[in-house]
């Protein structure tokens, strides 16, 4: 890449006129003859060889940073100089001012803005997520092999940030940027005062249409220690919060910025040196604009700082890790996209950080996600790029978080580190989808041993059936190698279309027989299981059943699993020892998991699934050892808490059972109670009032169900409702309560200016009387 200096422009004016004569390229005339005057504005480089060299002919200073991505960077001496515009410049605005002194350390920075190619590069190493292109502009050049040294556009300041990461940088902070700009004589323009023309900068009527142009084009236009581009192209992104008020309390020295965004609804980060679209007077060093960081846009790239990261405060919000994708916009107003009207509803979200697969060969992803304007989300799921199945997800509108759950794609756990996925929504309104979301997974699963996961279970296969075990691995690319019952080997084969399944027949024993499973892998790992000897009646086919502990409404509860084949009808009935059970369905992966199992652990029952093509499933399986209740329903709701008068306080109940209901209590608490189906009526809702005695740290509410055995309670601790329980329920506002010290009224009292034990019980909710003083709880 080039290596110039602003000082040495008059001195190579009659080279250039000499290249254009003889028709010889410039750029690599530039390259060969252009030395810096002094040491402080030299850059460093790599050759060919690998070795680093100086343009100034000497070996740079050994402790100087070094970059990952090979970029050219540029010697920024430590200097004090005036940041910001006087406020006698006419063309200043008001976020530009005041003037003030700072003084920086000396740093690097990349001689040229992060181009077309060396972005591709980290996405294609994992490190950084596409873009999103559009048919024409700016943005449409990412891929094209004619433009792999125009900087690139269309990345938000997330992106960028993550680039600079992957490449051992940092984006620069905003007073960083501006010196390398304007130099410590705090230039106008950073080659000097003169007006800005096409022939220093690429701005708004240079090219027509506006696109950008090559790195390193404008020679006129370098900075003075020769840094290509400060001014026109595109803005850059720089590390700093921005603020309109800021400069107003900057510290002088080393500034990074506010510690947090001036509006905290609508963040925004600073932009530097103007673009494409840009009047002349954004070309001023000192012109600053703020923009959204979340979202792309087709004028704004970037360039890094090498060395040592920011030294933040602990207060300081790093911001979010999420994207808006929208089609890119033009940082100096007016969206260039013509799907992008101003009223879209922007659909944005983070990284997924992803786990390594359980022994279902299923992950579960959480991220931040949302929209903006805030838009009710009626269902959202995510997909991965060429691969049939979607997982739905959950969405947490408070917490804007989304929980994802399914089988995890092909090729997951290969590298390299992170895996695109697309997260779609869907309103009443409208439907979209953020494109090319990265999710951060692990690639060395196997590696580590406790990673692998083995599910063994029996069942009977084949039309005359007989016994036999089915074995899922994760990953299923582990290398098994056998299987044995009771030391006994097995006939192991590959179940066709089903990657990690085996099916081994050769079963000893006898229906209803336990029997001890070993696998073992060629690297010596094994793997053991108890299952029993399955029955296996005429028509059965049940290799994929089984029992397991599932969380459901928060309680580990013990389930029946089963997984039928292709060819199966619609589920009409799966019962255990005869008791229908509740069934939930993927239809992605065709497996179901029913609960309503009675017993204990480890009790044999016989689980029976019925279809309406007429077949069923039958096998003997034993009751897992779960720390949650076997007869399980749905987990009741505590719905709200408040008060019921000065004396009582109030629990609504949802219990979401529809079957008719005999009685109903709540307990823990305190007479006088009364507890009746609530108003307006709803089937399973109930209202309770209870008396304020003390502080309730649980409420258990119990139900009996005609025709089912056996109370069914729930039980809320102290976290579930004691934010919403209020702390008294007597009028805050009224003159009752005792005087605090200045002889107001309720404000600031305290349980310890209650004298006498009648005073002390108003407030029992509260306080206590204890050895002749009323007390706090």
């Amino acid at each position: 890449m080039i290596k110039s200096s602003k000082r040495l422009i008059v001195g190579v004016s009659l080279l250039i006129l000499v290249s254009l004569a003889c028709n010889v390229p410039i750029l690599d005339q530039i390259q060969t003859v252009l030395a810096p005057a002094d040491d402080s504005g030299s850059t460093s480089s790599t050759d060919d060889s690998g070795s680093t060299s100086s343009t100034d002919g000497t070996t740079p200073d050994s402790s100087a940073p070094s970059n990952t991505d090979g970029a050219e960077i540029t010697f920024i001496p430590g200097a004090t100089f005036q940041m910001g515009s006087a406020t006698s410049d006419l063309l200043a605005d008001e976020d530009e001012l005041p003037q003030h002194q700072v003084t920086l350390g000396e740093f690097y920075i990349y001689t040229y803005e992060v181009t077309n190619q060396m972005y591709g590069a980290c996405v294609d190493a994992g490190g950084c997520m596409g873009l999103e292109t559009l048919d024409a502009g700016p943005t449409s050049h990412f891929e094209d092999p004619d433009f792999e040294d125009f900087p690139v556009v269309g990345v938000d300041w997330v992106m960028a940030r993550d680039y600079c990461s992957w490449a051992g940088s940092r984006l620069p902070t905003e007073a960083e940027w501006e010196l390398a700009s304007r130099g410590p004589e705090s230039l106008l323009y950073p080659w000097g005062e003169e007006e800005p023309t096409c022939d220093y900068v690429n701005m708004g009527g240079c090219l027509i249409p506006p696109d950008t142009q090559q790195v390193g084009h404008f020679l006129m236009g370098n900075s003075p220690d020769g840094v290509w581009d400060m001014s026109g192209n595109v803005w850059e992104w720089v590390h700093d919060w921005y603020a309109d008020d800021y400069y107003a309390q900057s510290p002088t020295d080393n500034p990074i910025g506010p510690l947090e965004p001036q509006d905290p609804d609508k963040p925004l980060r600073v932009i530097r040196g103007g673009g494409l679209y840009s009047e002349p007077v954004r070309m001023r060093s000192a012109s600053r604009l703020g923009i959204n960081p979340y979202r792309p846009f087709d004028d704004v790239g970037f360039r890094c700082v090498t060395g040592e990261g920011l030294a933040l405060p602990a207060a300081y919000d790093p911001g979010e890790d999420r994207h808006e994708r929208v089609p890119p916009g033009s940082a100096d107003g007016g969206d260039r996209a013509e799907d992008d009207p101003s009223d879209l509803i922007v659909y944005w979200s983070g990284d997924a950080i992803g786990p390594c697969p359980d022994f279902e060969g299923r992950i579960r992803l959480i991220f931040a996600a949302g929209s903006r304007p805030p838009a009710a989300l009626i269902s959202s799921f995510i997909r991965f790029p060429d691969w049939h199945f979607d997982i739905p997800c959950d969405y947490n509108e408070a917490a804007g978080l989304a929980t994802c759950e399914g089988l995890a794609p092909p090729g997951y756990l290969d590298p390299p580190p992170t895996f695109p996925m697309d997260i779609c929504f869907a309103t009443p309104e409208w439907e979209g989808c953020v494109f090319g979301v990265s999710v951060l997974k692990p690639t060395d699963c196997f590696d580590d041993a406790s990673w692998l996961t083995v599910d063994i279970r029996s069942g009977c296969v084949d039309t005359v059936p007989h016994a036999a075990i089915a074995i899922r691995i994760v990953p299923p690319d582990a290398p098994f190698e056998s299987a044995s019952a009771d030391d006994i080997p097995l006939d192991c084969d590959p179940l066709p279309d089903e990657d990690g399944y085996y099916i081994c027949s050769g079963l000893p024993g006898s229906p209803g027989e336990e029997l001890d499973v070993d696998v073992i892998f060629a690297d010596g790992m094994t793997r053991s299981g108890t299952v029993l000897y399955p029955p296996c009646p005429e028509g059965s086919f049940t290799p994929m059943m089984g029992t397991d502990c599932v969380e459901i409404g928060g309680v580990n509860t013990p389930v029946v699993s089963y997984q039928p084949p292709l060819s199966t009808g619609d589920l009409t009935q799966a019962t255990a020892n005869g008791t229908v059970l509740t069934c939930d369905h993927d239809p992605a992966t065709r497996r179901y998991e029913c609960y309503g199992i009675l017993g204990v652990a480890h009790d044999p029952i016989e689980v029976t699934f019925t279809f309406n093509d007429g077949t069923s499933a039958t096998n003997l399986l034993t009751i897992p050892a779960c720390d949650g209740p076997v007869d399980f329903v749905d987990p009741f709701a505590l719905a709200q808490v408040g008060c019921q008068g000065e004396s009582e306080y109030y629990a609504v109940i949802d219990t979401f059972i529809t079957d008719e209901i005999d009685s109903w209590s709540l307990e823990g608490v305190d007479p006088p109670l009364d507890c009746g189906p609530a108003d307006p009526p709803r089937p399973g809702r109930f209202y309770c009032n209870f008396a304020i005695r003390g502080w309730y740290t649980t409420l258990t509410f119990c139900v009996e169900v005609v025709d089912r055995p056996g109370e069914i309670c729930e039980t809320f601790a102290e976290e579930d409702f004691g934010e919403e329980l209020p702390a008294s329920c007597s009028d805050p506002d009224d003159d009752d309560g005792p005087d605090d010290d200045d002889g107001g009224d309720d404000d600031g009292w305290s349980c310890t200016d209650l004298t006498t034990e009648a005073e002390c019980n108003t407030y029992i909710n509260q306080c206590h009387w204890d050895n002749g003083a009323c007390v706090p709880y």
